[in-house]
């Protein structure tokens, strides 16, 4: 239906222009579209690459959720198969897209060939249109779908009776909140202009009645009653959305991170515009002139109404928040470009203006050739140092593990592989429960990187503990770049007569003015009972057991290893006190074994990598289970196991202590 714009004759000179420029984006978005995922791409495949699209509408976890990209993409994973082309493939696409369809966007804008040309150039070598378009993420859908919904405005203002338009008006708008809410900013702002222009075009009329005032806005009324709904339905999700991402942003970039100043707006403009510098905005400031007055105070509105919510909501978002003004800008620019080249053609020849043309496309390909080379080297370099596995490998572990693993082995890799977590999390967290629920742990397995050393393999995300030594790895197995190691440690349990499941109100503890510890009934995590330790002091406190223990290992020493469930998302821990100084504990699948306490059992959950920012939201009560070692070399130790009481009440259940090492005396 674009193609209406234009007469027959033009058409056939435009799809002609349409694809070759088509075939040119094609080629520059392709280089390293089936790397490795990498960031926050990664972290939307972990948490939301199962999921039903219903649970994506219906719920929204984090501001890390782009509800239609991750929609449209486990569609396609369903489809073709899983693969890292095929969960960007609507970012691929839409980028590809936003190409085409900026050239008739500019024209309908104009009526001018060459800018419509140089709009859809510009988009088509834009630095940040060409990121995204390779990234897993709703930015890619956005540009597109900010076209086709003010696209859809400026048709229904020329006829609003018109079904396709009005619909595509609803669809396009609908779709680019679901990609992300704060796009709601674009849409209101389109939508202003769009009221404006219907209340005034029906003041020009003799009779003014409320039916022919109301007719042309239905497509909006039911669009907002869309949004409305799906707002109304996500809100608490919202609030607690808004709070994590203060939490994060206040961390990594401070109270200025989030004000509305010239320094955060002029971050804003400069990412848009990348690899150009300010001068560019000169041009797009010169082509608003040559738009149409009505497309030019669309313009104008757009830029305005959002800053003027964000002000209002008081948090202005990352610069990628604004990415819906890029093609507007760039519509800009090609105007102010097409213009600059007119009056200086009037000097000219024809056979001299279309050399012009050509020398002012070059021109403005210089900076794109140099940030491209940068930006494909270091896409080539990150994808070497790999952050996450290949989603074939992480199928191929997942086989392993269920087919080659122990029901009782612990299996152990790296917290920030979050696609190797997005295959085998559950399946290691329904080990770490059997070795919970059984008491017996037969064997531990290190899986990781090839570029991840194996003593670190245990990284939790945070700044760790101690390291393991390198010398006890031994290669096992390998699956592409993902190499397995056997633990050469012999380990056995230091108290099989401990194997009760309700051992821990057993132990006897020293008293404490300040902190009681008592039977817990409320809640549980296996056995019939836990314990609940509760403070009347804000301090931290420490409360040791009244049983002193020994543990002596072989020749090369070894490890005390500590098992243990506490409740969710508190500070209060568990651990030993030893008689001397000991090394820094190493903790194991830190924040993996997370499970929801129903009536019917524990339900396991995957936790965002985001987890420490996040507002609390949870309906259930959660417990969390704990795996850690204690490094000891071969001299005999005392120790006492010890709580950290940090909150003011706190659940602990299980008490499970493994020795592991080569021979034990």
């Amino acid at each position: 239906m674009f193609m209406k714009f234009l007469t027959r004759n033009e058409i056939k000179i435009d799809w002609v222009i349409v694809f070759l420029l088509t075939c040119v984006a094609f080629g520059l978005r392709w280089p390293g579209i089936n790397n490795s995922l990498y960031a926050d791409e990664s972290t939307s495949f972990l948490m939301f690459g199962k999921s039903s699209w219903q649970s994506l509408v219906f719920n929204y976890q984090d501001t890390n959720q782009h509800t239609l990209f991750s929609i449209l993409s486990n569609f396609f994973l369903k489809i073709f198969g899983e693969s890292e082309l095929v969960f960007r493939l609507p970012a691929f696409l839409a980028g590809i897209l936003s190409v085409s369809l900026i050239y008739f966007f500019t024209y309908q804008c104009t009526h001018y060939r060459l800018s419509a040309f140089l709009s859809s150039f510009i988009l088509t070598i834009s630095g940040p249109q060409i990121m995204w378009s390779q990234l897993g993420r709703g930015y890619a859908l956005t540009i597109l779908l900010a076209m086709l919904f003010m696209l859809s405005v400026f048709k229904l203002i020329e006829n609003s009776k018109s079904r396709k338009w009005g619909l595509s008006l609803i669809i396009s708008g609908f779709s680019m909140v679901l990609t992300l809410p704060s796009n709601v900013y674009f849409v209101f702002g389109c939508s202003l202009f769009f009221i404006f222009k219907v209340i005034k075009e029906n003041r020009k009329k003799s009779e003014t009645q409320l039916y022919n005032l109301i007719l042309p806005l239905i497509p909006l009324i039911i669009l907002f009653g869309l949004v409305i709904t799906y707002f109304l339905l996500i809100y608490r999700d919202l609030q607690f959305g808004l709070v994590s991402y203060l939490r994060y942003t206040l961390a990594y970039g401070g109270p200025e991170a989030i004000e509305l100043s010239w320094n955060r707006l002029g971050l804003i403009l400069k990412k848009l515009i990348i690899p150009w510098d300010a001068w560019f905005y000169l041009v797009a400031i010169f082509g608003w002139w040559f738009l149409k007055r009505t497309v030019g105070i669309c313009f104008l509105v757009i830029f305005i109404v959002p800053l003027l919510d964000s002000w209002f909501m008081g948090t202005l978002g990352p610069p990628r928040s604004f990415i819906f003004w890029l093609p507007f800008v760039i519509v800009m620019a090609g105007c102010g470009f097409a213009g600059l080249i007119h009056r200086i053609g009037e000097f000219f020849q024809l056979q001299t203006r279309y050399a012009l043309n050509i020398l002012f496309s070059l021109f403005l390909a210089i900076s794109p050739f140099y940030h491209l080379k940068d930006y494909y080297f270091q896409k080539t370099q990150k994808n070497e140092i790999k952050q996450n596995s290949l989603m074939w490998e992480g199928k191929e572990a997942f086989s392993y593990i269920e087919n080659k693993t122990l029901d009782y082995g612990l299996v152990v890799f790296p917290f920030h592989d979050r696609v190797l977590r997005r295959y085998i999390e559950e399946s290691v967290s329904k080990r770490m429960m059997n070795i919970f629920r059984e008491g017996k742990l037969d064997k531990i397995i290190f899986m990781g990187n090839r570029d991840v050393p194996p003593q670190k393999i245990s990284d939790v995300g945070i700044k760790n503990t101690s390291l393991l030594p390198q010398k006890k790895f031994q290669k096992i197995n390998e699956i592409g770049n993902l190499f397995i190691y056997g633990f050469d440690h012999q380990i056995s349990r230091m108290y099989p007569h401990e194997n009760d499941l309700d051992h821990e109100n057993k132990i006897l503890w020293l008293k404490n003015d300040d902190i009681g510890i008592y039977r817990g009934d409320n809640h549980k995590f296996v056995g019939e009972h836990s314990i609940v330790v509760r403070k009347n002091t804000p301090e931290t406190v420490k409360i040791y057991s009244d049983q002193i223990k020994t543990i002596k290992l072989g020749h090369d020493g070894g490890y005390i290893l500590l098992l243990f469930a506490k409740s969710s998302g508190l500070q209060s821990n568990a651990g030993f006190a030893f008689d001397r100084q000991v090394s820094k504990p190493i903790m194991l699948n830190f924040m993996f074994g997370n499970y929801h306490e129903m009536k019917d059992g524990n339900s396991w959950y995957r936790i965002s990598p985001d987890y420490r920012f996040l507002a609390k939201t949870e309906k259930y009560y959660s417990w969390q289970i704990i795996f850690f070692m204690v490094p000891l070399d071969k001299e005999a130790y005392l120790f006492k196991e010890m709580i950290l009481s940090k909150d003011k009440e706190s659940y602990f259940d299980g008490f499970q202590i493994y020795a592991l090492s080569t021979k034990i005396d």
